[in-house]
């Protein structure tokens, strides 16, 4: 299914209970991890080569023209006005966008967030949707996530790839998310992974050939939807967090 996996929490553990019981395999799009410098960051972080991981920086800038709230962002699909209305996409560019973004860091880092503090703007007449939002979150840990996410920031970025890249800082050095993937440590000198970056096609061909295989090996798919619930725990828990003005536990 197309992330997010629901459109709250209730509604995806019972599609998670559903397919359980009728022996299904559920997996999510989160294509984004088969970038290649998302499983070279994963190794460096695994291998502790930067030290412990202290905080990290999530930036999700693109821009939605009038049109995206009626097309889409091709430009090309079908009339309709599903994503201007949080009752029916469940949120703006956190949401929708963000969450990619979100799994990305989760998955390169194996990090738990347990409290989310959140700040939301809305500014397009079109939506009733955040179109910016800044988030911390705290960790299981203590590690840091600053998570920075607009659909406002015109000539900054182009979908899908966003503008600023994402930083992951350690106790012995700091990782430099994208293409090129760079990273550096106090005892050694800068390093720097060149592979290209895949386009949206590849990527979730990418992740249709896993998910084939976990088919016909009746194996759980390589993403797992309880990856996709701990994306959307911490959503929820954001535009919670808005809505009351203070931060929210994660349990």
């Amino acid at each position: 299914v197309e992330k997010p996996l629901a459109m709250d929490l209730s509604q995806a553990r019972a599609l998670v209970e559903q397919c359980n019981r009728n022996e299904r395999i559920l997996s999510v799009w989160f294509e984004r991890r088969y970038q290649p410098f998302v499983k070279k960051a994963r190794e460096i972080v695994s291998d502790t080569g930067v030290g412990d991981v202290e905080m990290c920086t999530v930036n999700t800038l693109g821009f939605k023209s009038d049109s995206y709230w009626t097309y889409g962002f091709r430009n090309d699909g079908p009339l309709t006005d599903w994503r201007r209305h949080a009752d029916t996409s469940g949120g703006g560019v956190l949401n929708l966008n963000s969450c990619h973004q979100i799994d990305l860091i989760l998955h390169i880092t194996g990090l738990e967030v347990v409290e989310v503090f959140a700040f939301a703007r809305r500014s397009d007449p079109q939506a009733d949707v955040e179109t910016s939002m800044i988030m911390a979150l705290r960790c299981r840990n203590g590690e840091l996530i600053n998570v920075v996410a607009s659909s406002k920031a015109f000539g900054l970025g182009r979908y899908p790839i966003y503008a600023a890249h994402h930083l992951i800082i350690c106790s012995e050095g700091s990782i430099v998310l994208g293409s090129p993937l760079i990273w550096k440590n106090r005892l050694q000198a800068d390093h720097r992974y060149d592979d290209a970056i895949l386009d949206l096609v590849e990527c979730k061909t990418l992740a249709v050939e896993d998910y084939c295989q976990a088919l016909l090996n009746k194996e759980r798919p390589p993403i797992d939807p309880s990856e996709a619930i701990r994306v959307l725990s911490i959503i929820r828990a954001a535009y919670q967090s808005v809505r009351e003005g203070g931060p929210v536990s994660i349990g």
